[in-house]
């Protein structure tokens, strides 16, 4: 299984770098594959009917949490709402151990805070306007304080601002004010980041998609202006650059199953990039997805340690296209694990191609010098299979900074060779029969 992934399904993704548009230079929370009841991170799901899932009863989070699994983070997702029949539309949401009994095995974490219809004011707990008192009345709008309190989350992963568009009317530089205020009031409270998305672009035949165009313009180049400056350092945005044609549900603000995994795949990815710590124990990491190689860009820490693996999967000389490559802002550090690597569609690499798979600001070996357990520790040569029953050596540079492979070989013998020393051995064999007979 490989461990991390730039592409789901077909989905095309552009860096990890694209995807945050400000970063935090003091995040605080880390992913890891240790499995502990200390080790989970707790995320909020917190939004409107495209956090809820529409005639779709899990949105954008079951795709995320199967990111999450397959990978072997252990993260929980918290909020009082759970979802589980895809024919209810309407605004009384499902609460929690209400009527899940039944709910669909592939759902993996049902918990989450999206309310279908909500605005942003009734998110920040003001009083809704006329007609909308049994919205509030059912339970489904509370504010942000009594969903920190209740769920304790550590990330927020907010998308909201449809209905301030399309049931209040409101103008694009209106609704970035008022979430502006919402996004400081979340980041005030016990969290360590809150991820705010753009939001499902209205379809073309929309009388209001050109307001919604200009939202998500507002989101990703000015939120951060409408925010205290001592919250910003929390607060990551990210463009899910969702296409009508590709994601748009007929009701033309929803998105369609291809959407929300558009978004899970956007929303993981943001995560990934911005953790302080990524912890890689007794699992493997890849920058690539199997048989396709791919780079991977990690802004904080990466630790690859007791029982891990790197997996490295090579299929010509082009970094991050046609060969692995991660990126890891700080410090990757390695300890107790192993370098796998594969070559891909019969290439084979020339003596003199060199193939920088890791570059970090600093890099640090704790069990030098052997540098991964099934390296030599004196020539630093890793053999590997390379199909037909043949194997091929690399030999392994490091320095402060990179990780790299060049020397390539082939190791195995001729087919005559093996024949011979064959030949050999069963002499050998038969000698040492004979002297145990006398």
């Amino acid at each position: 299984m490989k461990f991390f992934s730039k592409v789901i399904a077909s989905v095309a993704v552009t860096t990890i770098a694209s995807l945050t548009l400000f970063e935090s230079s003091a995040q605080a929370f880390t992913l890891t594959t240790y499995q502990n009841s200390l080790s989970t991170l707790r995320i909020l799901p917190y939004g409107d009917s495209n956090t809820r899932g529409y005639k779709n009863p899990s949105g954008y989070r079951n795709d995320l949490q199967k990111l999450f699994k397959d990978r072997g983070f252990k993260v929980d997702f918290v909020g009082e709402k759970q979802w589980c029949d895809v024919s209810d539309q309407s605004f009384g949401n499902t609460k929690k151990n209400n009527s899940c009994d039944k709910a669909d095995p592939k759902f993996l974490d049902l918990d989450h805070e999206g309310i279908g219809g909500i605005r942003i004011n009734e998110m920040l707990g003001e009083t809704p306007e006329k007609g909308r008192e049994n919205f509030v009345i059912s339970g489904s709008v509370n504010n942000v304080f009594d969903k920190i309190k209740n769920d304790s989350p550590l990330i927020v992963l907010l998308m909201a601002g449809t209905n301030d568009i399309i049931g209040q009317k409101q103008k694009a530089k209106d609704v970035i004010e008022e979430l502006g205020k919402l996004v400081d009031e979340i980041s005030e409270q016990n969290t360590d980041a809150i991820f705010v998305s753009t939001i499902q672009p209205f379809g073309s035949e929309h009388p209001l998609v050109d307001e919604s165009k200009e939202y998500n313009k507002s989101i990703t180049e000015s939120l951060k202006n409408k925010i205290n400056k001592s919250n910003q350092d929390k607060v990551f945005v990210v463009d899910h650059e969702l296409l009508e044609k590709d994601a748009k549900n007929n009701t033309n603000v929803h998105s369609n199953s291809n959407g929300y995994t558009q978004m899970a795949n956007k929303w993981f990815e943001s995560i990934l990039y911005n953790a302080e710590r990524i912890s890689i124990v007794d699992n493997e990491i890849s920058a690539g997805t199997n048989n396709s190689a791919g780079a991977l860009s990690i802004n904080g820490n990466l630790d690859v340690v007791v029982n891990s693996r790197l997996s490295v999967q090579i299929g010509g000389t082009s970094q991050g296209k046609e060969y692995d490559f991660i990126d890891v802002g700080q410090k990757a550090t390695f300890s107790g694990s192993n370098l796998d690597i594969s070559l891909l569609n019969g290439f084979i690499p020339k003596k003199n191609d060199v193939f920088e798979i890791v570059s970090a600001k600093f890099l640090k070996f704790l069990e030098k010098p052997r540098l991964f357990n099934n390296l030599d520790p004196i020539s630093q040569t890793i053999n590997f299979d390379i199909g037909n029953k043949k194997q091929g050596q690399f030999k392994v540079f490091v320095d402060d900074n990179t990780i790299k492979l060049s020397n390539f070989k082939k190791t195995t013998p001729e087919p005559g060779m093996i024949l011979g020393l064959m030949a050999i051995a069963g002499m050998g064999l038969s000698l040492k029969r004979k002297s145990t007979r006398v």
